[in-house]
């Protein structure tokens, strides 16, 4: 009876990873970022920021083109087989694979980068049709809401 039961866990569990990693696999635009300072919403073309940043309103209003343009267009691709690449305006950016612990909403991301190597892992949730990703250990790092890219 215990071994079926556990056998019976890991088929749900080998599920859930399932429905997770097919949700995730594909193209995904980055479309607003934000952390303790500001905000960005490349959709509305908008920033704004924390009265704790001293930044009075007619400074942000110059501030904001540059940054969005700064930013650019940024894509994370996540293939089925755990490998994933990230792309800033069409240009190689970083790759490397990926693993999802389901449980703990955690996607741990191991590549490289502009040459240099990393590990990095990110809390995840699917909210409506977006992803958002939130730095799970360096909390410097800006919050990302994605939204998946349509296959034509």
């Amino acid at each position: 009876m215990r071994v079926f039961f556990f056998i019976s866990l890991l088929m749900m569990s080998k599920s859930v990873i399932g429905q997770v990693q097919n949700k995730l696999e594909g193209t995904w635009k980055v479309i607003a970022l934000s952390d303790d300072e500001m905000a960005f919403d490349f959709k509305e073309d908008s920033a704004s920021f924390n009265k704790s940043a001293n930044i009075d309103t007619l400074t942000a209003k110059l501030m904001v083109k540059p940054l969005m343009s700064m930013f650019g267009e940024i894509l994370y691709i996540f293939e089925k087989d755990g490998h994933f690449s990230e792309k800033h305006n069409g240009e190689m950016d970083g790759e490397g694979n990926y693993l999802i612990d389901s449980k703990k909403s955690i996607i741990t991301l191991k590549g490289k980068r502009n040459g240099v190597t990393f590990t990095e892992k990110v809390l995840f949730q699917f909210k409506r049709n977006y992803l958002l990703l939130t730095p799970f250990e360096d909390r410097s790092s800006p919050k990302l809401t994605l939204e998946k890219i349509k296959r034509k």
